[in-house]
C-alpha cells in the first residue's frame, strides 16, 4: 500500500476512511501547488515579468483593483471628486468587477447617461456621476522613428 504524506493540520477533524484521507491529501496538495504558483507569478510580476498579465484578446487587462491610487487633475474622475485612497464598490448599481466596468464604459459610449460609481471613502459611501462617453481606452507605446531606439538597447542588455 502506498504511503501518503499527511497535510498540515487545518483544524478540521481528520477523515477516517482511506478514500477520504486520500482525497484530503490530494486537495491539500492542489491548494499548496496553486498557492506556490500564485506566489511565483507575483514575484515574477514584481521583478518585471508581466507576461501573465498581458491583455486578454479583447485588449483588456486582467489586473483590476478597486482601490483608487491616484487621479489626474482635469480628468473626469478628479473633476467628479474621486481621489486617492477611495475604493470603488459598484458601477451603475452592480458590484464592481472588470467586466462590469467595461460593460458600463461600452454602454456609456452609446448614450448620454453618466456612469455612476459607488465609492467608499473611509467609513462613508457616496455615488459619483461621471460624464464620460468615450468608451474603453487601451494606451500603448508607439515607436517614434525620428528618435533613438533606447528601449531596444535596454532590453538587449538583459
Amino acid at each position: 500500500m502506498p504511503r501518503f504524506v499527511q497535510p498540515a493540520s487545518t483544524g478540521l477533524p481528520e477523515p477516517q476512511d482511506p478514500v477520504s484521507r486520500r482525497l484530503a491529501v490530494a486537495l491539500a496538495a492542489i491548494s499548496a501547488a496553486q498557492l506556490m504558483e500564485e506566489r511565483a507569478d507575483a514575484m515574477d510580476y514584481y521583478l518585471g515579468d508581466m507576461r501573465k498579465d498581458m491583455p486578454a484578446q479583447d485588449g483588456r487587462s486582467r489586473a483590476v483593483s478597486t482601490d483608487v491610487a491616484d487621479t489626474i487633475e482635469g480628468m473626469v474622475a478628479a473633476e467628479a471628486g474621486i481621489g486617492p485612497g477611495m475604493k470603488i464598490i459598484a458601477v451603475n448599481g452592480r458590484k464592481f468587477s472588470a467586466d462590469v466596468l467595461h460593460d458600463a464604459l461600452k454602454a456609456a459610449k452609446a448614450n448620454t447617461l453618466p456612469i455612476e460609481l459607488l465609492v467608499e471613502n473611509t467609513e462613508y459611501y457616496k455615488t459619483f456621476k461621471l460624464n464620460y462617453h468615450e468608451g474603453d481606452k487601451y494606451p500603448h507605446l508607439v515607436r517614434d522613428d525620428a528618435k533613438p531606439d533606447l528601449l531596444s538597447a535596454i532590453l538587449k542588455a538583459k
